[in-house]
């Protein structure tokens, strides 16, 4: 449990606007988070990587302003709906946990810009992805997809903004998806075996 000396002192106060903005939990040892994570409400970076984490608070997806979300290295093996509450996230991190399929909030999270997911047991990428117009980086190594999976997605109506993409440790994903290539930002994907880096602007 997080210490509640940390949200007496950091406790947000709604009239006055002033509150914590950057809250690291990272190697804790925490196994549960308090409820009281909600009142933080100028909150922009949480970090609770390194944690016991099987589960969260749903007070912690009303919170407002939150931008990045750390839960790299827990035991999540799900993630609420609620997720797609936290409208203003642009950066997600969920490696080393127990998921076996993205959360389904994600598709929600219009502003998303950077999104790792690397180190799960993922066998399929929904098709609510290519829907996430502000991406920049995607991270899906070491996971288990599937190529049928993969190479189903309308890469090409992926996001304009995409820069680097990783199925990396990924076994069946040893090419390029068809589309992807179609990208013009696109510098960089990495394969279940190698790199293949592309020049500014992608030109081929």
């Amino acid at each position: 449990m997080v210490p509640a000396e940390v949200f007496k002192k950091y406790r947000m106060k709604r009239d006055t606007g002033q509150g914590l903005r950057e809250l690291w939990l990272t190697n804790q040892r925490l196994a549960s988070l308090s409820h009281k994570i909600g009142s933080l409400l100028n909150l922009r970076t949480l970090g609770l990587a390194g944690n016991n984490l099987a589960d969260l608070p749903e007070t912690l997806f009303s919170l407002p302003r939150l931008e990045r979300l750390i839960l790299s290295n827990n035991r999540l093996a799900s993630m609420p709906d609620a997720l797609g509450n936290l409208a203003t996230l642009m950066e997600l991190r969920l490696d080393h946990n127990e998921l076996e399929s993205l959360p389904a909030g994600i598709k929600s999270l219009r502003r998303m810009q950077r999104l790792s997911v690397s180190a799960n047991k993922i066998s399929e990428i929904p098709s609510f992805l290519v829907g996430l117009r502000q991406l920049i980086e995607v991270d899906f190594s070491h996971n288990t997809l599937r190529w049928e999976s993969v190479s189903a997605l309308p890469w090409e109506e992926m996001s304009r903004q995409l820069q680097s993409i990783s199925f990396q440790g990924n076994k069946e994903v040893f090419e390029a998806p068809p589309g992807l290539l179609c990208l013009e930002a696109l510098e960089q994907i990495l394969l279940a075996g190698k790199s293949l880096s592309l020049p500014v602007g992608n030109q081929r």
